[in-house]
């Protein structure tokens, strides 16, 4: 009876644990067609059905930009055709993004963030990932293989242009792509910063979350059988797809985007991303109210033009000049005159903790060649120079208030030791040009008084190429 008693309990084992590889043979068979494959019988690029029933075909559409393009290719190291476009700016500039797109969507998803970098006189190239778009293959990695793809597209950018200057700018899956970009080896040195926004920490967590919130099935067994017909299938695990463990080896800066009302990727990844994160500089921006992919369309977006984000992309080289155009100018010191022009600018100059002698050069530069003065039929067409004008020079550390709170901190500012041999510098800049140069004293408790001719003010921000 025991023996019997036994071989009862080993055959319902047995059986059980067949029916349980079988089902998780099936169901993880159905999570990856649904999920990662793309194509139909009617259309081969149409996405992953779980995509379709997220979003439908009328909301995949987005205005081109109406900017020069032309079409690039180029094939990934498995042997996969890549198919992107290339818009070109109105000007010649050694800056590029490549914007990625997220889960399901194709470049044209990517237009309306193409068209913010192009007014602001970057390249763009917006890359269909693999299994998307133009370009070849059968399934989505999740950010996985699609990080080999974009380092070999910005490779193909250094070959066109070597002096590139290059961002990765990636949404939801795209946003992991680039932070998985981020922590390669093979990153080429063009690539100088990644922005991702709404990206997850890792694909197995993301997927188990959504598992467990949209249809109550724990994390296990479900997420191993599903990596198990993943690896089997697409060639890939959901564990390999991870932007965390790639953001701890990144070796540009980050910045890190997400809307506080994000339901499909939680808003605390965002922060576990930034925690985790060991760039040489980091940023994250949590944007009120916005959800999933649409920080873009929030007031508060930012991009390079943006002072946080160009701190984090640029090494924090942004030295601040508010010009004045003035009849008059003067500023006095304990009672005493000690600087006046007439007709010139009026210069209240910052200095930031990462300026050097070459951005104070050139905003020396543009300050001098600004055409804002009157010419013979009232239009603002001269330049100083053009009306034998002057300079009076004021250092202003509070350019760089920090107004998060309701007393300002100054904390952005650069200290004395910088600033001031920088304040000089600017001055002798404006003295090797031919200028009459009038200044206040560094640190001192000056009192400024203009007659502002206008008015005309002009706030120079300057960024690093």
């Amino acid at each position: 009876m025991k023996k019997i008693l036994i071989s009862c309990l080993l055959t319902a084992v047995i059986v059980t644990a067949a029916l349980v590889i079988e089902a998780g043979y099936f169901i993880g068979n159905y999570c990856v067609h649904f999920g990662l494959e793309r194509g139909t019988a009617e259309n081969p690029q149409e996405p992953p059905r779980a995509y379709a029933l997220l979003m439908p075909p009328e909301a995949r559409q987005f205005d081109k930009p109406n900017y020069a393009s032309e079409n690039w290719n180029i094939d990934s190291e498995d042997g996969i055709y890549l198919a992107a476009t290339h818009f070109k700016p109105e000007r010649e500039t050694d800056k590029w993004v490549i914007v990625v797109h997220g889960y399901g969507c194709t470049q044209q998803n990517s237009y309306y963030i193409a068209e913010n970098y192009l007014s602001m006189g970057y390249h763009v190239l917006t890359p269909d990932l693999r299994a998307s778009g133009l370009s070849g293959g059968r399934y989505l990695t999740l950010g996985y293989r699609e990080s080999e793809d974009i380092v070999l597209w910005a490779r193909r950018i250094a070959q066109e242009n070597p002096q590139a200057k290059i961002i990765l700018h990636g949404v939801s899956m795209g946003a992991a792509t680039v932070m998985m970009a981020a922590g390669r080896e093979d990153l080429p040195p063009e690539v100088v910063a990644v922005v991702e926004d709404c990206g997850y920490t890792n694909a197995d967590e993301l997927i188990a979350l959504q598992m467990e919130n949209s249809f109550g099935l724990p994390s296990f067994p479900a997420m191993n059988l599903l990596n198990w017909r993943c690896e089997k299938m697409a060639g890939f695990s959901l564990k390999d797809a991870s932007p965390i463990d790639a953001v701890r080896h990144a070796r540009v800066p980050l910045l890190f985007i997400h809307g506080t009302k994000d339901t499909l990727v939680p808003p605390n990844m965002a922060e576990k991303l930034y925690a985790a994160a060991n760039a040489p500089k980091k940023e994250i921006l949590m944007i009120p109210g916005a959800v999933h992919a649409a920080a873009s369309q929030a007031d508060q977006y930012v991009l390079p033009d943006h002072p946080e984000i160009r701190t984090t992309l640029y090494g924090g080289k942004q030295m601040k000049a508010v010009v004045t155009r003035v009849r008059e100018a003067s500023v006095e010191i304990a009672g005493e005159v000690h600087g006046a022009i007439d007709q010139g600018f009026l210069v209240l100059l910052g200095v930031g903790p990462e300026d050097d002698e070459e951005t104070c050069d050139r905003l020396a530069e543009k300050v001098a060649h600004v055409r804002v003065f009157s010419d013979e039929a009232g239009k603002m067409n001269l330049s100083i120079d053009q009306v034998g004008g002057a300079f009076l020079v004021i250092s202003q550390f509070t350019l760089y208030a920090d107004l998060k709170k309701r007393r300002p901190g100054f904390s952005h500012a650069a200290k004395p030791e910088l600033a001031e041999p920088l304040y000089e510098r600017f001055m002798a800049d404006l003295r090797a040009k031919g200028f009459r140069v009038e200044h206040g004293e560094f640190g001192a408790d000056m009192k400024v008084a203009s007659v502002n001719d206008g008015p005309v003010t002009i706030l120079f921000d300057m960024e690093r190429p």
